[in-house]
């Protein structure tokens, strides 16, 4: 039996040495479905841009008045969030049936082929994902 049972991309290509999921049909509303239930659900703290409309930009006028910064790339960012990690997450905010999601949500690591578990990233879809959040005004 495969360890991937789930199979939540149409196609995948490798770009710039990285593997680029393309989420499929039901794997959008799913992602659709978390999307929804975290804007209804969940409130983000005054220091998360991510979501916001225009969040990045609020994000960098709010560092501005700092004398430092530290830019850094971590390298397979998304590849490095196991897939029980975003299990344990969505069931922390009382996403039901958070097991099944995280299947949903995450690809197979690089190196590892589609029957194997592991290291896991986001979809594309939910990392590009712009969540208004409604009960943190912009900036």
């Amino acid at each position: 039996m495969s360890a991937q049972l789930i199979e939540n991309y149409r196609f995948k290509y490798k770009t710039r040495g990285k593997w680029i999921y393309v989420p499929n049909d039901r794997c959008l509303q799913r992602a659709k479905h978390i999307i929804r239930f975290f804007n209804r659900d969940v409130s983000f703290p005054d220091y998360f841009y991510h979501y916001r409309s225009g969040g990045h930009v609020a994000a960098l006028h709010a560092h501005l008045k700092n004398d430092f910064f530290f830019k850094i790339d971590v390298r397979n960012f998304f590849y490095s969030i196991a897939r029980n990690r975003v299990a344990r997450a969505f069931a922390a905010k009382g996403l039901r049936g958070a097991p099944t999601y995280a299947k949903w949500s995450t690809w197979p690591a690089p190196g590892l082929d589609d029957t194997q578990l592991g290291e896991s990233s986001l979809p594309l879809e939910l990392h590009r994902a712009q969540i208004p959040d409604r009960r943190v005004p912009s900036l």
